[in-house]
């Protein structure tokens, strides 16, 4: 460790040590564990956790030295909140680390650099220890005058800890641990030629034997030597390697994903007699285990019998392992402290939440794009909906909509996006079934787009279903086999060419970036201020507004979306493309009835016992507003087709004042633009083809043999209140009317 490092960490333990003795909850708490002794924590120098940025200087050096001795976590959070902080000191008597017990479930987390014994002075004042597999438990033993104690921190007896006893000459060891770690640490404690002997206690209840006056003298009655399985393995871990000791037999275990359940799939090398075979294996799949036995048995000349055993238990193990990794990462997502919660809630329950969104937007750097940035938010957000919307950000390549891109998944929970770089259409058909539901798949190359229309639609909504042939082992005979992958994904990609997404238009919202040069001025003027001293502060904050965000979508409800004005909005009848448009449409209405599910009541369905909660009349006005950007940009144009389009424009302008009759009754030919707009003709009849795809115009006569004639359905410069208001409404509390 670096001295700055120390200094800081000595100055950190300082600070949580004074608020020891000035917390009555930490009293209390000390009280209900029976801690009483003051000199315990006046020699392990115990503190307690919190309050910490007001001791701190407000420079980021200083934060990016908290991160890396792990006492702040990326969001700038104490990884010790509400926990009495024990600090650990090397064998020079040097604070190097800490451990923080919760004041909530006496649960016991530890700082980076624990890799050593706490207290190793024990070690040093005598040949007999106790050893517990509790750092609270060690506090407890040495209040009650068993000095000699020390912990193993983490629970797991490891080379290092070994090493110690070999180098202070430890004779014997009492052990105080849990039911689980008693023949572990027996059989490596033994293994090393010292006497072993165990606390008859229950570990997990001695807080409330010391609570009730637990002495010294009778734990010493307590003492007997523990009866050693030679059946059980030791385990021990190293990084992301796990071994397994059987008597003369040792197994290495590498690669596992505690991700995968569907097979269990190790890198696994056994030795023997200074012998050994290495395999990949899957140990699910018994025609794979008998093969690797068998090899086995050949190579290392180990008997068929234990190699069978032996890998039943390694099996058991690795699953435990896995079920409790899950169990940690989702306890982890869950885990929220008290002021989160607070300011998700306070987020969730805004008037405004449109505004704060917008707010926060700024807040990442991202200038204008109100619309996209909201149209995109609550895109993302129908994620958790049956029926999701996807979305492709569309602009040239340095116009910002990476950026963009990476503000909208920002303010996700991780555990919900998954983004790749590069993508074959293949590879979706082969993930696990449940690994895409109610998720975001983000996809970066926009050469990954091409070819996948009918895998990214089906994906949306459905999900995907996929049956191959393969030989069958035991018979030679072909079989089947199915995957399948649940939907429903909100699908998120960025294009510079509209060309690669063209079949996807039906199925994706379109959010275009603006390229106007105001946009241009602003975009450029806020990086020039991202280089100043307040704009370095802004990127600090970022990250408590992400997690807000984050936070926020976590504690939203499931919940189903009911909308009682559905059968009202026949004005979706009259959007360009509606049969396409109109399910974007209502979706978007459910994200926004779905994140403003704090200010409705929740309703049950008598049938089902299912909750939901019904669209008001604020959540259609939001929709409305954002509908009216999104039809914008629908189907954007290529440079010829907007060229074209003013063409037009001009032309039925120019023949209605020749024939004083109005715009919307006029027609006009391909040949009449070509020759009015300077077109070839190969070039104008490509346009028209565009234009009247994109729903810009449209045929109204012609047929083979005969001239076509087209009319032009809008300006685009503008698109009509019935396209962008196509549902009128009153403000929020009056009587709701549809538009005729």
């Amino acid at each position: 460790m670096k001295y700055e490092d120390r200094e800081l960490l000595d100055r950190i333990i300082h600070f949580y040590h004074t608020r020891l003795f000035d917390e009555p909850k930490v009293q209390d708490y000390l009280k209900k564990i029976g801690l009483y002794s003051q000199e315990t924590c006046i020699n392990f120098k115990i503190g307690f956790s919190g309050n910490l940025a007001s001791a701190l200087p407000d420079d980021q050096e200083t934060f990016n030295k908290l991160k890396r001795l792990g006492i702040l976590d990326e969001s700038l959070n104490e990884a010790l909140a509400n926990s009495l902080v024990v600090p650990v000191r090397s064998e020079g008597k040097t604070f190097i680390s800490a451990v923080g017990i919760s004041l909530v479930d006496n649960s016991e987390k530890a700082l980076p650099g624990c890799d050593t014994l706490f207290n190793v002075e024990a070690l040093k004042a005598s040949k007999e220890i106790y050893l517990t597999d509790s750092v609270l438990n060690a506090l407890l033993l040495y209040s009650i005058g068993l000095r000699e104690v020390s912990s193993v921190i983490g629970g797991v007896l490891n080379d290092t800890h070994l090493k110690l006893f070999e180098r202070y000459q430890t004779r014997s060891i009492t052990l105080l641990v849990s039911s689980a770690n008693l023949q572990k640490f027996s059989k490596r404690i033994k293994s090393q030629g010292i006497a072993v002997g165990y606390i008859d206690l229950d570990s997990k209840s001695l807080p409330r034997l010391v609570v009730e006056g637990l002495k010294k003298d009778y734990c010493l009655t307590l003492v007997k030597e523990p009866e050693i399985n030679p059946a059980e393995p030791i385990i021990e871990e190293r990084g992301e390697e796990i071994f397994y000791e059987f008597e003369d037999r040792r197994y290495r275990v590498r690669r596992l994903d505690p991700f995968r359940l569907d097979c269990l799939r190790i890198n696994l090398k056994a030795t023997h007699q200074g012998l050994w075979h290495l395999d990949t294996i899957d140990l699910y799949a018994e025609r794979q285990r008998r093969n690797f036995i068998t090899m086995a048995r050949k190579l290392i000349r180990l008997d068929q019998g234990f190699l069978y055993q032996d890998l039943l238990k390694i099996t058991d193990d690795l699953e435990d392992r896995q079920a409790k990794i899950i169990l940690e990462k989702k306890e982890k997502i869950q885990e929220m402290s008290a002021l989160e919660k607070e300011e998700a809630m306070k987020f969730l329950r805004s008037d405004d939440i449109v505004s704060e969104i917008l707010k926060d937007f700024s807040g990442l750097g991202i200038v204008g794009e109100e619309t996209n940035i909201l149209a995109g938010y609550f895109a993302l957000l129908s994620r958790k909906l049956d029926h999701p919307l996807s979305v492709v950000v569309y602009g040239s390549a340095l116009s910002g909509k990476d950026a963009l891109k990476d503000a909208l998944l920002d303010v996700v929970p991780p555990a919900d996006i998954e983004r790749f770089t590069k993508l074959s259409p293949q590879v979706l058909f082969y993930r696990d079934e449940m690994s895409l539901q109610h998720r975001i798949l983000a996809i970066d190359d926009e050469g990954s787009l091409k070819d996948m229309e009918p895998i990214l639609a089906g994906l949306q909504h459905k999900g995907l279903s996929y049956s191959v042939t393969h030989k069958s082992p035991e018979t030679g005979k072909l079989r089947s086999h199915d995957y399948k992958v649940k939907g429903p994904v909100s699908v998120l990609a960025s294009v510079s060419d509209m060309k690669i997404v063209k079949d996807l238009l039906n199925h994706f919202v379109i959010l275009k970036v603006d390229e106007s040069k105001d946009q241009t001025k602003k975009v450029l003027s806020k990086k020039r201020e991202n280089e100043t001293l307040q704009g370095i502060l802004k990127d600090k904050r970022s990250e408590l507004i992400k997690r807000k965000h984050r936070n926020a979508q976590r504690l939203l409800k499931a919940l189903r979306v009911v909308n009682p004005y559905a059968k009202d909005l026949e004005g979706a009848d009259r959007l360009p493309d509606a049969r396409s448009m109109q399910p974007k449409y209502l979706s978007l209405i459910r994200a926004v009835c779905y994140l403003r599910q704090c200010h409705k009541e929740i309703k049950c369905l008598q049938e089902t016992e299912e909750e939901y909660i019904e669209v008001d009349l604020t959540d259609i006005e939001i929709a409305n507003s954002l509908m009216a950007g999104i039809l914008k940009t629908r189907r954007p144009l290529s440079k010829e087709a907007e060229y074209a389009l003013k063409g037009i424009e001009e032309l039925v302008a120019e023949k209605a004042g020749v024939h004083n009759a109005s715009k919307e009754g006029i027609a006009f030919t391909i040949r009449e633009l070509s020759a009015f707009a300077h077109l070839s003709g190969y070039k104008a009849r490509s346009v028209v083809e565009e234009l009247a795809e994109s729903g810009h115009i449209e045929l109204v006569a012609g047929s083979n043999g005969k001239a076509m004639q087209y009319k032009l359905i809008g300006p685009s410069s503008s698109i009509t209140p019935e396209l962008l208001r196509p549902f009128e409404t009153k403000s929020k509390g009056q009587k709701y009317h549809k538009s005729l």
